[in-house]
């Protein structure tokens, strides 16, 4: 379980490096680069310094607890979803690759690069 405290003393006031962020709530670098791609605010959540990621702990944790989405913003994905399903897409049948057209289109290549 993760801890929410939000009162987390730093010298910064509530901003700390990723690093740190990283060791105290266990997630992984790569869910924080998702989501300062996808949803987080600069300079609400995050803000970078030359080549140092700084986040704000407060708002990251607020953030988190109400399941990755800020409370008074409306989730637009859902508006997404519902006419997606709404049409469903129609997928055409796909035949394998056989054998032979691997090693037809490997000597066509290789013929090319001898030429």
């Amino acid at each position: 379980m993760i801890d929410t405290d939000t009162s987390l003393p730093t010298p910064l006031g509530d901003w700390i490096d990723k690093g740190y962020f990283l060791e105290l709530t266990g997630f992984t670098s790569g869910q924080i680069r998702g989501w300062i791609q996808r949803t987080w605010v600069r300079g609400v959540h995050f803000q970078t310094f030359g080549r140092t990621t700084a986040i704000n702990y407060k708002e990251a944790m607020a953030w988190i607890s109400h399941g990755g989405s800020d409370p008074m913003e409306r989730d637009s994905r859902s508006d997404f979803n519902t006419k997606a399903s709404s049409t469903p897409k129609i997928l055409k049948p796909t035949r394998p690759t056989t054998s032979v057209q691997l090693h037809q289109r490997y000597s066509a290549k290789r013929k090319c690069l001898t030429d």
